[in-house]
């Protein structure tokens, strides 16, 4: 009995799979016909942006690149997506600013990132210099680049 059952529930748990996995591509093909009727009917288009906004931000994810930085070392990155996070995933205080070649550009002082806390990319911060505070940690950080 306990294996007829065991098989059922297999069953039942993959059916179930495949109607999510269903719902899905169905509701895929519904937004995706909405975005198209919404281009050449004006009533449609709040409605798709409504819908549009409330599921922002799923889908690909864009992943973060992470960076380890030696203790009272420092560390240039290029191409950083601006208004992205950095974030200071270690026990080291660190800072960040614009690199040497945009200090000219952009006049800011260094920002100081506590652990476990995070930054976005300031406008015009397309270079950056993370520098680590620490004589004794190192440092780690993740900040999505292009």
């Amino acid at each position: 009995m306990r294996e007829r059952a065991g098989s059922f529930l297999e069953l039942l748990d993959d059916t179930i799979l495949f109607l999510g996995n269903e719902r899905i591509t169905q509701a895929d093909s519904a937004y995706s016909y909405l975005k198209q009727a919404a281009k050449t009917n004006s009533a449609l288009t709040e409605l798709v942006t409504r819908i549009g906004r409330q599921f922002e931000g799923q889908g690909r994810k864009k992943t973060a690149t992470t960076y380890s930085i030696p203790a009272k070392g420092s560390i240039e990155i290029p191409e950083v997506v601006i208004g992205t996070k950095l974030v200071n995933i270690g026990d080291a205080i660190i800072t960040l600013k614009p690199s040497a070649d945009l200090a000219n550009k952009v006049k800011a002082a260094a920002i100081t990132i506590n652990p476990n806390s995070s930054v976005s990319i300031p406008e015009g911060y397309t270079i950056i210099l993370v520098t680590n505070l620490s004589k004794t940690e190192d440092a780690s950080i993740t900040v999505q680049i292009k």
